[in-house]
């Protein structure tokens, strides 16, 4: 049994965003009622962008192509994230919704191109975030790691994800998975 039993029905995607939501209440972190770009200061976030697009430009030279497989993912990933800045900052719903969609896919994208079950660490991660403080963030939001804070046991999982597809002979048929 993994070290972090699941239920698929828990980890459907529109579970996931309500398991974040329910975070986001807990911390007090904006929840939109309906689709809408994020508050910004729309000259900032353009600039921010344009320093991305530029940045993803020099991660595609020094990825050398695919030959660097880490560098070529980041490239598409901050190019996804200016996309998304540009995006917001032209109050362009569409494309804020498009940018935000891609940058899911490639995340997505970076699970499959390491092997790494990404349902299950976001349920460890999940979990990991509900022991944080409550109502206490920094000042972009971010939940602070209180006295009770518990890291993710990605270690364990990690190792039984990889044992699943090694062929470990004390892992049975019946639990190895085609991921």
């Amino acid at each position: 049994m993994p070290p972090y039993p699941f239920d698929d029905d828990l980890l459907s995607l529109r579970a996931c965003v309500g398991l974040v939501r329910r975070f986001h209440q807990r911390i007090k972190a904006p929840i939109a009622a309906t689709p809408q770009t994020l508050k910004c200061d729309p000259a900032s976030a353009l600039v921010f962008s344009e320093r991305l697009m530029a940045l993803s430009k020099e991660l595609v030279g020094a990825a050398n192509g695919t030959e660097d497989a880490l560098l070529s993912r980041a490239a598409m990933a901050v190019e996804e994230l200016g996309e998304w800045l540009a995006a917001n900052g032209k109050l362009d719903l569409l494309k804020t919704a498009d940018a935000l969609g891609d940058r899911f896919y490639v995340l997505l994208g970076d699970a499959v191109a390491t092997g790494i079950p990404l349902p299950e660490v976001f349920e460890a991660v999940h979990e990991s975030n509900w022991s944080k403080l409550p109502l206490v963030t920094t000042a972009c939001g971010k939940a602070f790691k209180g006295p009770d804070f518990k890291a993710p046991d990605l270690e364990s999982l990690l190792a039984h994800y990889a044992a699943l597809r090694t062929g470990d002979p004390d892992v049975s048929e019946h639990d190895r998975l085609d991921f």
